[in-house]
């Protein structure tokens, strides 16, 4: 299934996806980590990710000393987001067209760690200088996502495209692997940091706001 990718995607799902592996479409995996609101908060959250249907990140996290439970979600293309204290009172609540395509980028992007999904036909690779970009035809039109692939075929970095609501425009947003896990037989990120590009398209500090590490996946066909 490899033969006809360009060398560095072939590198890097033959890394992610040993000779023999189910070819998985969901996947269901809990992590923890750090999300940036006005400050820094710890999270745990569980998140269902099928291919090609959408994801479900739902978190529990704490604001100010008080619960808040949410969820972001992208389905069918339609995309949402709702936080709220002790489950009750709105924290932040948004839906429309703009969430839809920023939460569409997220799930194409977090397709990393379900990489069996690369290998369908809704997927084309194209190379540039630096990185692969995965063109994946989803329910909602075309998404892109650049890839940076060590020589070894390590996944290093994933560049998208979303809306940014305090700019009010579409920006890079990065997704850097802090480091690798083997889940169910697959070898995917199990650490990450995200956030906001700077000009170079790196990570930009002040704009990073979101830190996860993988707990468990279980995988699903």
């Amino acid at each position: 299934m490899l033969r006809h990718l360009p060398d560095p995607v072939a590198r890097y799902l033959s890394r992610a996806v040993p000779a023999g592996q189910p070819l998985h479409q969901a996947a269901w995996i809990t992590m923890k980590g750090r999300l940036k609101l006005k400050d820094w908060c710890p999270y745990h959250a569980e998140e269902v990710i099928c291919w090609p249907l959408g994801f479900v990140w739902a978190a529990k996290t704490s604001m100010g000393g008080l619960p808040v439970t949410g969820f972001d979600e992208s389905l069918g293309g339609v995309g949402q987001m709702d936080w709220r204290i002790f489950g009750l009172l709105p924290v932040a609540r948004a839906r429309g067209d703009a969430v839809s395509q920023s939460a569409l980028a997220r799930f194409v992007g977090e397709l990393v760690w379900i990489p069996t999904a690369f290998l369908t036909a809704a997927v084309e690779w194209s190379l540039t200088e630096d990185e692969v970009v995965a063109t994946v035809a989803t329910r909602s039109g075309p998404v892109a996502a650049a890839l940076t692939i060590g020589p070894e075929g390590s996944l290093l970095r994933v560049s998208l495209q979303r809306y940014r609501s305090d700019s009010n425009k579409i920006e890079t947003f990065i997704v850097k692997t802090e480091s690798e896990g083997d889940f169910g037989g697959l070898r995917v990120p199990s650490r990450i940091r995200a956030g906001w590009g700077v000009q170079g398209d790196s990570l930009d500090p002040e704009a990073e706001f979101f830190e996860a590490e993988v707990a468990s996946i279980e995988y699903r066909a």
